[in-house]
C-alpha cells in the first residue's frame, strides 16, 4: 500500500445525462467537453480560483535567467 502522500485522491465524476460520457468536471471548467452541459456544482471545480499563474511565472523564469547568466558571466571574467 503506498504512503498516504502518495495516494492520488480521486477527482469527482460526472456522467453527461445527454451523451452518457464520463468526465472530470475540474479539468473541463465544469462543462461535458462534448455538448457543453453544465454538471451541477461545476464552478466549485475551478480550481486555483482562476487566478492566471503564466505571466508570473514567466518573470521568475526571467529573472533566475538572467540572474544565471550574470552569474556565469562574472565566474568567466575572474577566471
Amino acid at each position: 500500500m503506498a504512503p498516504a502522500r502518495l495516494r492520488r485522491r480521486s477527482d469527482p465524476q460526472a456522467v453527461c445525462p445527454v451523451d452518457q460520457w464520463a468526465f472530470t468536471p475540474r479539468y473541463t471548467e465544469g462543462r461535458c467537453p462534448l455538448c457543453d452541459w453544465q454538471a451541477p456544482g461545476g464552478e466549485s471545480y475551478a480550481g486555483r480560483g482562476g487566478r492566471d499563474l503564466f505571466w508570473p511565472g514567466m518573470a521568475v523564469l526571467l529573472a533566475v535567467s538572467l540572474a544565471m547568466g550574470i552569474l556565469v558571466v562574472l565566474t568567466y571574467l575572474r577566471s
